[in-house]
């Protein structure tokens, strides 16, 4: 898997997550209609939005620094769920940037 080159695109790639996020909400509110299912989704996609922006947030104030072999700590919240994250490949290439750097 290859992760972003640079600061910049590690940073497009949080804005990338976060919008599709947001619209991962929007979508399970809507078609919900109190829907367990889509309920729960709901519930993960507010929990994965928070961490995102707090990540976007500290990265972007320098207040963390990628590259140290560790994961994001909310991956293992990400890897349970990821059958119902369409967009999961992308968290996938964050977490690779932050646990291995940027790519040359």
């Amino acid at each position: 898997m290859r992760g972003p080159k640079s600061a910049e695109q590690f940073i497009h790639l949080l804005d990338e997550a976060i919008f599709e996020i947001k619209d991962a909400i929007a979508c399970a509110a809507d078609e919900g209609d109190g829907m367990v299912d889509f309920t729960n989704d709901e519930q993960l996609y507010k929990i994965l939005l928070e961490e995102y922006q707090a990540l976007k947030e500290q990265f972007s104030a320098d207040e963390i620094a990628v590259g140290r072999g560790k994961d994001l700590p909310f991956m293992p919240l990400v890897n349970r769920a990821h059958e119902r994250i369409p967009f999961v490949d992308l968290l996938g290439l964050i977490n690779h940037g932050y646990k291995n750097g940027f790519d040359a």
